[in-house]
């Protein structure tokens, strides 16, 4: 019912009047959904709007739960996951300063100090750094990196603090 008072409500309000050729019979008065081309009944036995959304729900890519992505860094094509066993952040909640996940209190290891430095080092190589990068984003209890470039590195993924010091 109040399908069909808003569809009236948007027919007399279009200018277009009931004798027009081109008006459907979706839209002429008195049109029921049953009325309707095949694939736009939208309504259900119980009169209910059971139309799927036109749009997926924004992602939040900021949250604070605790589902954080994996961390990436590729070089050459060839990537490496990290998975820091210690996160290390200073400051407080919501400004964090400096973040440095380590895996067993050694390498692999990703350190960010706010948009001013970001490093990865995976191993005995030399690190890959880089002063002001790209796509680094800091969140209340974690910092985002997407396709942030380390020299000839590129990271990606999330690390969230585990351990927090002033």
């Amino acid at each position: 019912m109040i399908t069909m008072a808003a569809l009236l409500a948007i027919a007399g309000c279009s200018g277009e009047s009931a004798d027009d050729p081109q008006q459907s019979a979706a839209e002429a008065p008195g049109a029921t959904s049953s009325d309707a081309p095949d694939g736009d009944n939208t309504d259900d036995a119980d009169g209910a709007d059971t139309a799927e959304p036109t749009s997926a729900p924004a992602e939040d890519t900021g949250s604070d739960d605790n589902d954080a992505d994996d961390l990436v860094v590729t070089v050459d094509g060839e990537e490496t996951a990290i998975d820091p066993t210690a996160v290390y952040c200073s400051g407080s909640e919501g400004n964090i300063h400096h973040i440095i996940g380590k895996t067993d209190n050694g390498p692999p290891l990703v350190k960010a100090e706010g948009t001013h430095f970001a490093m990865v080092k995976t191993g005995h190589q030399r690190p890959y750094k880089a002063q002001s990068p790209d796509g680094v984003e800091y969140h209340e209890d974690r910092v985002t990196f997407t396709d942030t470039e380390l020299d000839s590195a590129i990271l990606n993924g999330t690390m969230v603090c585990t351990d927090w010091e002033d």
